[in-house]
Order: C-alpha cells, then sequence, then structure tokens
C-alpha cells in the first residue's frame, strides 16, 4: 500500500483493496473449495463456497459503502473491522475442518491457508492495526482449535511445542508488520521533510530572484547615467586629457555592467531557464569583430594578437552567436590580461565531431592544481593575481556552462612558463557560403529626425537629461512625463511616433500603461503607435513579459545609443519592425 498525506484515514485503502481484492479472491475461494473434496465430504464443500460466496458479496457491499459517501469516520474503522472478524472465522472453517480429519496432507494445506490469512492481515497493519488485529485475532481462534481438538497420538508436550511454533510464527508475522509500520512511518517523515526543504528551497530561489531582478534594476539606473553621458560627452570636443578621463568613466562603468550581466547569466544558468538560440551566423564576422576589439588593447601591452582560420570555418553556421560570442570575448580578454609579452592566437577550424576554436597565450602558463581550480565559480589563482589583473572568477566558469548549454565542451592545457591552450569545442553545423555583406548603416539615423513626435514616459530625473542628450542632437524635442497615467493621458490628447516607456514607475507603471494604450487602439480603431520599453528590467523572461502585453520591442538601461537610433530609423520609416532587444 502507498502512504499518502490526504485527510482521509489511512485505513481507507483497506477498503479500496478489499473491493478491489474480490475478482482475485473468488477464484481462489472456488479452488479451495474444490481441492478440499479430496479429504471433506461434498455437503461441507459446497456449503463452505456458498458461505464464502455470500462473504465476499457483502464485502464489496460494505466497503463501496464505507468508500461512497464523505470521508469516513472511526466507527466505519470498527464496523470494517467487526466485518473482517466474521469473514476470516467464515473462511477459517476450512482449515479447521482439515486440521480435524487427522490427515497429515491435510494438515499442510490447513497450515498453507491459514498463513496467507496471516500475511494479508500483517499487510494490513501499517494501515489499521484494528481491522489487521481482527483478521489476525480469527485466525489465532481457528489454529487453536484445530491444535485442541483434531485427532492425533501426540504427547501434550509435542502439542505445546506446536502451539509454541504456531505462536511464535504469529508473533514473527506480527513483528514484520510493525516493523513496516515502522518503515512507512519513517519513509512519511523523510518525505515531508523533503517537501519541507523543497518548499524552503523554492522560496529562497523566488527571494534571489527577486533580489537579482531588484539589484539589477538600481545598478542599471545609475549606469545609464555614467555611460549615457559618457556617450554623449564623447561626441564633443575634448582634449587629450578629457578624452582620457572620460575613456576611465566608461571603461569602469561597462566593466560593472559586465559584471552584473555575469551574475544574472549565473542565476538563470544555475535556475535551468538560459536557453540557447539555433539561428544562422557567419562565424568570421564573430571572430573578426572579436580581433578588432582585443587588437588594439593587446598592441598597448606589447602582445600581437593573430587571428587564425581554416578555410572550412568560413561561411554560415546555425547555432547562438551571442553565446559563442560571450565565450570567445572571455577568452581572448583573459588572454590578453595575463600575456605581458610574446603572442595570443585566436584559431577555427572543424573537426569530424564539428566546430573546434582555441585561443593560446604564450602567458604565465598554469600548474595541474591551477587548473583544477581555474572554473570554480569566484576562484581566483591567488590574491597577488586578483590585486593585479581584477576579477570575480566568474567569467570562465559561466564559459563552461555556456559551452555545455551548446552541446560542447571548454578544455585547458597549460605549461608554467610557457603559455596557456584554451580550446572550445561545439557540435556546430556549416550550413552554406556566406551571405553577400551590407555596408554597414550609419550609427545616427538619416533623414529630419526632428519632425518625429515623441513621448517619454521617465519618472527618473538623471535619465530624463540621458534621453533628452541622445535626442537633442537629432533635433528631436521629446514630451516628459513622469508616469504611466500621464503617459496614456498625453496619448490621448496627442499624435505621436514614438512612445518610449519606462517600466518602473509610480501611479501607474509602463505594463499598465502599453496595456491600457493598447485596448484604447482597439476600441477606437486608432493607428498603433510604436511603443519602445527604455528600462532597467533586463532580465529575458522581464523583457518577454513587456513585448507580451504589446510593446514593439526594448532598449534596456544602461541605454546603448545605437539601438535606439535603430528604433528612431523604424519610427521615421513608419515600419512595423520585428521587436528590438539589447541585452
Amino acid at each position: 500500500m502507498t502512504f499518502k498525506s490526504t485527510c482521509e484515514p489511512r485505513w481507507v485503502d483497506v477498503a479500496r483493496f478489499r473491493k478491489r481484492d474480490t475478482r482475485v479472491i473468488l477464484p481462489l475461494t472456488l479452488l479451495a473449495a474444490g481441492g478440499s473434496l479430496v479429504w471433506l465430504d461434498l455437503t461441507f464443500s459446497v456449503a463452505w463456497a456458498g458461505v464464502m460466496l455470500g462473504l465476499l458479496l457483502a464485502n464489496h457491499i460494505v466497503c463501496s459503502r464505507l468508500l461512497a459517501g464523505p470521508v469516513p469516520g472511526p466507527r466505519a474503522e470498527t464496523t470494517l473491522a467487526l466485518f473482517t472478524l466474521v469473514k476470516t472465522l467464515g473462511y477459517g472453517t476450512m482449515p479447521l475442518a482439515l486440521l480435524l480429519t487427522g490427515d497429515e496432507t491435510a494438515s499442510v494445506a490447513a497450515m498453507a491457508m491459514v498463513g496467507a490469512v496471516a500475511l494479508s492481515a500483517a499487510a494490513e497493519l501499517p494501515a489499521s492495526r484494528l481491522i489487521s488485529g481482527s483478521a489476525l485475532a480469527a485466525i489465532g481462534v481457528v489454529t487453536a482449535a484445530g491444535l485442541l481438538f483434531s485427532e492425533h497420538h501426540s504427547s501434550w508436550l509435542q502439542v505445546l511445542v506446536a502451539a509454541i511454533a504456531v505462536i511464535s510464527m504469529f508473533a514473527y508475522v506480527l513483528e514484520a508488520a510493525l516493523h513496516r509500520e515502522a518503515i512507512e512511518h519513517a519513509l512519511a517523515d523523510a518525505r515531508d521533510q523533503a517537501l519541507a526543504q523543497e518548499r524552503v528551497a523554492e522560496a529562497a530561489n523566488a527571494a534571489k530572484s527577486a533580489f537579482l531582478a531588484n539589484i539589477s534594476h538600481e545598478i542599471r539606473t545609475p549606469l545609464n547615467g555614467v555611460l549615457g553621458m559618457s556617450q554623449v560627452m564623447a561626441r564633443d570636443t575634448l582634449t587629450l586629457p578629457q578624452r582620457e578621463r572620460l575613456e576611465v568613466i566608461s571603461e569602469s562603468g561597462e566593466a560593472l555592467l559586465a559584471l552584473l550581466n555575469n551574475v544574472l547569466d549565473l542565476s538563470k544558468i544555475e535556475a535551468g531557464q538560459m536557453a540557447v538560440e539555433a539561428v544562422p551566423f557567419e562565424l568570421e564576422d564573430i571572430l573578426g569583430s572579436t580581433q578588432a576589439t582585443f587588437a588594439p588593447l593587446a598592441e598597448a601591452r606589447g602582445v600581437g594578437l593573430e587571428l587564425v582560420l581554416d578555410e572550412g570555418v568560413r561561411g554560415r553556421f546555425q547555432g547562438d552567436p551571442n553565446r559563442l560570442r560571450q565565450v570567445i570575448f572571455n577568452l581572448v580578454s583573459n588572454a590578453v590580461k595575463f600575456t605581458d609579452q610574446g603572442q595570443i592566437t585566436l584559431g577555427a577550424a572543424m573537426d569530424p565531431a564539428g566546430l573546434r576554436l582555441w585561443v593560446e597565450d604564450t602567458g604565465p602558463g598554469m600548474t595541474p592544481d591551477e587548473i583544477k581550480g581555474l572554473f570554480v565559480r569566484f576562484a581566483q589563482l591567488d590574491p597577488s593575481t586578483s590585486r593585479r589583473h581584477g576579477g570575480t572568477g566568474l567569467g570562465l566558469a559561466i564559459s563552461r556552462e555556456l559551452c555545455a548549454l551548446m552541446g560542447g565542451s571548454l578544455e585547458v592545457s597549460s605549461t608554467p612558463g610557457e603559455g596557456s591552450i584554451f580550446t572550445l569545442s561545439i557540435p556546430l553545423i556549416r550550413i552554406g557560403d556566406s551571405a553577400p555583406r551590407l555596408e554597414p548603416g550609419p550609427e545616427v539615423p538619416q533623414g529630419d529626425m526632428s519632425r518625429l513626435r515623441v513621448l517619454v514616459a521617465e519618472d527618473g530625473a538623471v535619465n530624463q537629461i540621458v534621453l533628452r542628450a541622445f535626442l537633442g542632437p537629432l533635433g528631436i524635442e521629446p514630451v516628459m512625463v513622469e508616469d504611466g497615467a500621464a503617459a496614456v493621458s498625453a496619448w490621448e490628447s496627442g499624435d505621436w511616433d514614438l512612445i518610449l516607456m519606462d517600466v518602473r514607475m509610480p501611479v501607474m507603471d509602463g505594463i499598465a500603461a502599453t496595456t491600457a494604450i493598447r485596448a484604447r487602439e482597439r476600441a477606437s480603431g486608432r493607428r498603433r503607435t510604436r511603443i519602445l520599453g527604455v528600462s532597467a528590467d533586463a532580465m529575458a523572461h522581464q523583457v518577454d513579459a513587456l513585448l507580451a502585453v504589446g510593446m514593439d520591442g526594448h532598449v534596456s538601461k544602461p541605454i546603448e545609443v545605437r539601438r535606439l537610433y535603430e528604433a528612431l530609423d523604424s519610427a521615421m520609416a513608419g515600419v512595423d519592425a520585428a521587436p528590438v532587444r539589447s541585452a
């Protein structure tokens, strides 16, 4: 019987089993009646079979009625126990009659029937001691009567020993049943504890997710001011010292943003929410942009950065370009960070198992013990390395997990004093030749942007300044409102080409405001206004929620000006473009 943590008493399981077991007991009863004819006369066997068939019918009726009503109480258990006593005594008349014949083979058959009832009763003990005890008592009475009244030529000492043997059998059966009951209770307690711990873990995970979402939002909001104004100032005419200071500000802000993204990635991986895409992409573009990004940094350290590509890797592949780029950038960034002289090589080749990429450097190398801790989260090789080069120890750990999500692996080989080789193997498939290359679009939107009517719903004063600074050079004078309710009101009283909608605002948030605007558009037949979410809510499920309520895209804070300008281009052209996402 299976333990059930429900409001009904456990003995109800006995009633269910008895009702279901009738179809098994019926043929066994008929078989026992037929077999008894070897030792007993026809009249007794037929009479016993008739009585047992009547008791089986009564058993079905009693169990059905007990199960048909509401949750039965103690009186119903007592009723079933009394019926069990009567039914078992009726059944026991057969083994008693066999024992009274004095025939040794008949006694064996009788004890087999007694043992079967004893085992069945013992199995029911964890569910109901009352019902199980009734059956054991009845069969005990039958066995005792058989010993006392059967025809035999044994001495009283032999009868006593036989009685002790029977009592010992019942004691052992009872002890086994009690042991099973204790095991079931222990399992039930363990399961309840596991469920309680699971609930605690789920609550802790939910609290962690909420904390990460909130902390991400709170960190991204001031970062929007830092990186946003850095992008604006970078367009100004600056002296060399001023530009160097601005670069320090930008690099520090981007490092903080990268750390925040790593923590969010780690959280998604732990929660099993990290998904990888399968889209066509140009591998050569990813590797070329990586070299272009890190070559100046490597050159400034007196280190060369070489790109080595086999012909087989030129063309289009199917996979997740963003996650692949994240891993490659991480590996090359580490190589540049730790290599003070010599050469760094970024290479790619096709193997029978798929794509193989490697990053080889002439840095300090690592010992086998250092390699063992290389992919441990938040671990550094040693404190001095951490102080000199910085970092959290998350990059390589996340990179290996991303490789695993893409079906691949990330391995390292290294020799102290000679350098290291990180090898990434992913079962990517080349799907065709390179697509025709398009000229990169202009960084600044083309055309007269000054005629765009832009409504900005943003409650943060710093973020308002950043958006004005981004839009001002384009000739756009946005109308600013500080909450979602004001945005809905402004939408009703005006005709807008684009609404830049924050999410977390007082009075009415951006999701509620977007929902209200879309509903009123449908009701009135008004032209759909393009709404772009501009928010520090940047986790995947948060962005999905924004798109689900009717936003046309999302640009996360800190705002990347290129993403914002792409949205403005779409609005200017009147194109209902595909959703715009920004990490």
